[in-house]
């Protein structure tokens, strides 16, 4: 946590991500000519102006210097952190409680292999499934493969069932495309696609020569427009080098149809430098990039955080 405090004498305790997020508001639209700066290595600029909450704060009579690592939320299981408790001998299950609040996975014998959810006459039912599903009714059939979401209506002799969108429609996909609006992204390629229907949508990304570098499957997708990020990774989870690729949103419907156009990608040396991690909490493994960045804030970039000018920080 950091002390903010304004010349009135007036003390905020500020949260390390609230401070992470205030900066990284405020200091681009105050200063859009210097932030967010460029990264350690000096290839590129950082995501953001400040990449993750783990930093330490120096403070000069005209700056506020922060030093920081990882490119991270902050939030859950940190990918660095997790392997040096490993080589501390830590098991799985200590690691995952140090991560989510003591808790810790468990297996119980009363878990039933299936469940049934009975309706009864109620308000309207939407159920959406993370795959493909059945709907039946007792022992009929109703529907033997369904994407999206399902509205069950109560009427007075029974239910109505309403279809998504699309559902009966064929399928089409709209050419991939660059995504607007998430420009942001450094040492990323951000996509988007429409659909006109529920769709299974899979990432899928092929090298020059045609090989298969990555497919992921994102879920289930309702009628509309979808992006995806491709963080420049394969499917073993290593960087790929630089190079000529085609990134695309491939679409399959509930009937089995596939449809999806890719659009051409050249990655540079510069773009594929980093490793993208989460903060971390022990030493990374030997050769990993750290992802090491330096922010210099000009102390009056920041005085909106108070109602006075200048900050003063410490830490708390």
């Amino acid at each position: 946590r950091i002390a903010v405090t304004g010349r009135d004498g007036t003390q905020v305790d500020v949260d390390a991500r609230d401070f992470q997020r205030f900066v990284s508001s405020v200091a681009p639209q105050s200063f859009p000519a210097r932030f967010p700066q460029l990264r350690d290595d000096e290839q590129s600029l950082l995501p953001s102006t400040v990449p993750s909450s783990r930093f330490a704060v120096r403070v000069t009579e005209t700056e506020v210097i922060l030093d920081g690592q990882g490119w991270g939320h902050g939030v859950g299981l940190g990918q660095y952190g997790a392997r040096g408790r490993a080589d501390a001998g830590h098991d799985y299950r200590r690691i995952l409680a140090a991560y989510y609040n003591g808790a810790s996975p468990g297996t119980t014998a009363a878990l039933p292999e299936r469940i049934r959810v009975g309706l009864g006459p109620a308000d309207d039912v939407s159920v959406l499934a993370d795959r493909l599903m059945q709907i039946a009714s007792g022992d009929e059939l109703i529907e033997a493969a369904a994407l999206g979401t399902w509205t069950a209506v109560s009427e007075a002799d029974g239910w109505l069932l309403r279809p998504p969108d699309g559902h009966d429609q064929p399928l089409a996909v709209s050419q991939t495309r660059s995504a607007p609006n998430m420009d942001a992204f450094v040492d990323a390629v951000a996509v988007e696609v429409d659909v006109n229907k529920p769709v299974l949508l899979d990432l899928e990304v092929t090298d020059a020569d045609g090989n298969v570098v990555l497919t992921r499957p994102l879920g289930v997708a309702e009628r509309g427009t979808h992006a995806a990020v491709w963080r420049l990774e394969a499917t073993d989870g290593s960087l790929v080098p630089p190079g000529a690729y085609r990134v695309a949103l491939i679409a399959e419907d509930q009937g089995g149809d596939r449809d999806g156009t890719a659009i051409p990608v050249t990655l540079p040396l510069e773009a594929t430098a980093s490793i993208h991690g989460e903060p971390t909490d022990a030493t990374p493994p030997a050769g990993a990039d750290t992802n090491r960045w330096r922010i210099v804030v000009i102390v009056v970039a920041v005085g909106a955080l108070t109602a006075a000018g200048a900050l003063v920080l410490r830490r708390a």
